[in-house]
């Protein structure tokens, strides 16, 4: 048998040194901290996508790619002292302590924790060079230092591209009830920090009805915004989707809704149930008919007093203008997509309005996104629905927001074991020193309805570029386009 050569030798050793340090590091690193009444675990991942996780557990996890490094830092809240947390939302002193407190400890921790990370690599290594029982001291030697050197490495690494910004985008996991506050502690810095108080707080206060009913109390968010737009589309007949719109609007505080469309699956009266659904949300919903959709639809819309149908021309609400036009195919009873004639000749009808239009709209909605390209360049934000498929880019400066399907693909996805995930975009616009309405930031909130997890993923809007959470904005589960 021929002998394996010296330098492949060396390098099948090195690399299993490697994973001796990763497996030690990933199973074996923490610490722990304890500051004004807040008890955290840490923790270091190596080899896995770089970010910072605050888990606070049982409510959910807030993620954020902080840094390039292949290195998750981890922290997990593991006790309260309800003692204090109860005087946080009344004396400004003990909350102001505990924040500085948490911070001080927190930085230490993380140190403390990285160090042992770097020792645990060097054992690591160490110990697989003695399962291969290797000749010499050096051999040794090397196995102990060379992995704490690339652990410490990565470490170095995480420490000098870690984004301070990159707080803004967190994505986050868990109850639904719990997603504003538990969002709020990571993406908002300091000021974020300030009102982690009053989170736990409340939390401490509710401990036990959370046990309970998995429930937390008020929703908060720091975002800062002068309004809050839910925007849903394709909800094809789906009930499941407006018990998701009702949990939303009872935990965030949306001002109003916006419907891309494929409200129904057929456009029939029997489905005419789903005009109640939306009524009994209590709050505004503007409504912008799909190809599913029909004119005995619109009707029963247009009957609810909390409902304003899109008619090609611009409306108002809480400040907000909107321009949105009917698809050509909700004119009858049919369900076809519509020609490329008709798409294009109502994307003009948009632009005619658009162009006579003294204060321009603020965003502009279609069902079919094909409508929407003759505004691409001149409407600052467009909204869809149709394909399926969530999305948001940017063209030619205009942010385009595709919400995909928020019923699922109703009964289509219920028949697929591929079916698409449940979506609802969060739209946070704020006033500019002009009193103008501009949006800064979405959040996509995905849920599957076959394993039932949900997804939080937040898009600070800065200006026309590259879109930072590409990945978590693309096509979910392999679904594919809508073409019917």
């Amino acid at each position: 048998m021929p002998k394996i050569p010296l330098v492949y030798r060396a390098i099948l050793a090195a690399a299993l040194c490697l994973g001796g340090a990763v497996t030690a590091v990933n199973f074996f690193s923490g610490g722990s901290f304890t500051g004004g009444g807040l008890s955290f675990a840490t923790g270091v991942k190596l080899l896995v996508p770089g970010e910072l996780r605050l888990a606070l557990p049982p409510l959910g996890t807030a993620s954020a790619h902080t840094h390039g490094a292949p290195v998750r830092l981890e922290l997990e809240l593991r006790g309260l002292n309800v003692s204090i947390l109860r005087d946080l939302g009344s004396d400004p002193g003990v909350k102001d302590r505990v924040l500085a407190d948490s911070i001080v400890y927190a930085k230490r921790a993380m140190t403390q924790t990285a160090l042992f990370a770097v020792l645990l690599a060097g054992l690591g290594g160490f110990s697989v060079m003695l399962l291969l029982r290797g000749r010499r001291w050096i051999h040794y030697g090397a196995a102990f230092f060379l992995p704490s050197l690339f652990c410490a490495g990565l470490l170095v690494w995480t420490l000098a591209s870690f984004n301070q910004n990159a707080l803004k985008q967190p994505k986050y996991e868990g109850m639904l009830e719990s997603a504003p506050w538990v969002m709020s502690v990571l993406s908002g810095s300091l000021e974020g920090l300030n009102e982690l108080g009053e989170g736990f707080a409340t939390m401490a206060k509710n401990l036990p009805r959370l046990s309970l009913s998995g429930q937390i109390g008020s929703p908060m968010s720091d975002i800062d915004e002068d309004l809050l737009v839910m925007h849903v589309s394709d909800i094809h007949n789906n009930s499941a989707a407006f018990a998701l719109m009702h949990s939303l609007v009872q935990s965030f505080p949306i001002d109003f809704i916006i419907d891309t469309g494929d409200l129904t699956d057929y456009g029939s009266s029997l489905e005419g149930d789903l005009a109640r659904r939306v009524k009994e949300l209590g709050i505004p919903y503007v409504f912008v008919p799909g190809n599913h959709d029909s004119p005995a639809v619109a009707a029963q819309l247009r009957a609810c007093r909390n409902v304003q149908i899109a008619d090609g021309r611009i409306i108002t609400i809480n400040g907000l203008r909107l321009l949105g036009v009917a698809d050509p195919a909700a004119s009858d009873g049919y369900t076809a997509v519509a020609d490329a004639g008709e798409l294009r000749a109502a994307g003009e009808q948009l632009l005619r309005v658009w162009r006579s239009a003294k204060a321009k709209p603020d965003l502009v909605a279609a069902h079919n996104p094909v409508i929407l390209r003759p505004l691409y360049g001149l409407a600052p934000v467009v909204l869809s629905g149709h394909d399926h498929r969530a999305s948001l880019q940017w063209r030619q400066g205009t942010f385009i927001e595709d919400v995909g399907t928020s019923g699922a693909a109703g009964l289509r996805g219920l028949a697929s074991d591929k079916s698409p995930p449940y979506t609802v975009d969060l739209q946070y616009w704020r006033r500019d020193a002009d009193k103008h309405l501009r949006l800064i930031a979405v959040d996509t909130i995905t849920i599957d309805g076959l394993s039932g997890s949900l997804h939080i993923s937040r898009t600070a809007i800065n200006g026309p570029k590259p879109l930072i959470d590409a990945k978590a904005i693309s096509p979910i589960n392999g679904a594919k386009p809508h073409t019917r």
